[in-house]
């Protein structure tokens, strides 16, 4: 079974049967518990970043987010700032979440980031 076919397995929908996100949260921790990543599909707005404050508040520890734009890595960081009470942290030693934006260098640019 390649890496792909175990991901697809291990990806976590949002259940219709799910009475809210706090039952998604604790079936993914379930899974972290079991062995290793995790993935989760099909949640909107907030929700993401809800479930990842709610996980990281159960299970102190560091999480990396990859987001596909810097509008919606933002967006995430902003969310996660506001539900983990981290929005007056001010210096970067004092803060939880930090946005790391990219270097916007084209792949074929002679430069380095």
């Amino acid at each position: 079974m390649d890496a792909r076919s175990r991901a697809s397995q291990r990806a976590i929908p949002p259940s219709p049967m799910s009475s809210s996100l706090s039952d998604l949260v604790a079936r993914l921790e379930r899974a972290l518990e079991a062995d290793g990543p995790a993935r989760v599909a099909g949640l909107r707005g907030s929700a993401p970043a809800f479930c990842l404050a709610q996980l990281v508040q159960r299970r102190p520890r560091a999480a990396l987010v990859l987001a596909a734009t810097g509008a919606e890595a933002e967006a995430f960081a902003a969310d996660l700032r506001f539900l983990l009470g981290d929005e007056g942290a001010t210096s970067p030693l004092t803060r939880r979440v930090h946005h790391l934006p990219g270097w916007e260098v084209p792949p074929f640019e002679p430069l380095s980031p």
